[in-house]
């Protein structure tokens, strides 16, 4: 027995063997990776076959330029984070709110037209000297403005019980009244500027008067706008120079997903691409988003 016993003990692996054998694969396995890399590069560099024997770059030289590259890339992506902060300021949000008012070439070839219409300038510079102009005040009716020219205030009975008269008969304030008499008494036409797109043109045929409605000649231009809201989404389209009416276009094609009153917070942009509605050379109004 106390034989055994020792055979047993003789083939039994010694304590302080094991722990340094679990220390030796704790250690390889923790560190395997952080020596592969440099043992790769290494290896690679001397097993190469277009590396002559008199080379001047060595192996630590090699390991130095690559920790040189990394650092250099290190150092460009700081350099174009802090440029980027340094633009985050009052100074980048003023150049976000600057208008961007450019013609875009591919949708304006698409979308810009001229759309069939008429002018009545012609009709004005026919007759230059019989018609008279005047802008539409408040409280005016065609009766008023008849009178007011020493004209035969008949015509406007005559103008009433016509069709097509509502334009006439209900006249806006501002809107322009062009009336031509050829013999200083009677109103043989009428041309109102009832809108900034149309006109209606009274033409006057025996006992009535041939009313229409006309639409002036248009050419559109798309527009693209673009601002970053500061204080409010109105203040931010005045800095871009959107209209107010353009502005609650906006709001209403929204009005389902945003609530503007409180959901819109500073820092968020838009961008705006719309219809200016040219008539000979001048704008006079906006069309569609």
């Amino acid at each position: 027995m106390p034989q055994a016993h020792n055979h047993n003990r003789d083939f039994k692996e010694p304590e302080c063997k094991r722990s340094r054998g679990s220390l030796l694969r704790k250690i390889t396995k923790k560190n395997i990776w952080y020596w592969l890399v440099p043992l790769t590069i290494i290896s690679t560099v001397m097993l190469s076959p277009d590396r002559s024997q008199g080379s001047d770059i060595s192996v630590s030289q090699t390991i130095i330029q690559l920790a040189d590259e990394s650092l250099a890339d290190r150092t460009t992506a700081a350099s174009s984070i802090i440029a980027e902060e340094s633009l985050s300021s009052p100074a980048k949000q003023a150049a976000a709110n600057r208008p961007e008012s450019i013609q875009l070439p591919m949708l304006s070839d698409a979308l810009a037209d001229t759309a069939a219409g008429v002018s009545f300038k012609p009709l004005l510079e026919k007759s230059p000297g019989l018609w008279k102009s005047t802008t539409v005040k408040k409280g005016d009716t065609l009766y008023i403005i008849l009178k007011r020219f020493g004209l035969n205030v008949a015509a406007a009975t005559l103008v009433a019980h016509s069709k097509n008269s509502k334009p006439l008969v209900r006249l806006s304030p501002g809107r322009t009244l062009h009336v031509l008499s050829s013999d200083g008494s009677n109103s043989d036409e009428f041309i109102y500027e009832n809108s900034p797109l149309t006109w209606i043109y009274a033409s006057k045929n025996g006992s009535h008067y041939d009313i229409s409605s006309r639409q002036l000649p248009t050419t559109t231009h798309i527009r693209k706008m673009k601002g970053e809201v500061i204080s409010s989404l109105y203040a931010a389209a005045k800095v871009a120079g959107i209209s107010d009416t353009l502005t609650m276009n906006m709001t209403e094609i929204f009005g389902w997903d945003i609530d503007f009153a409180i959901n819109v917070q500073a820092g968020d942009r838009f961008k705006l691409i719309y219809e200016d509605i040219y008539v000979e050379g001048g704008k006079k109004s906006h069309g569609d988003i």
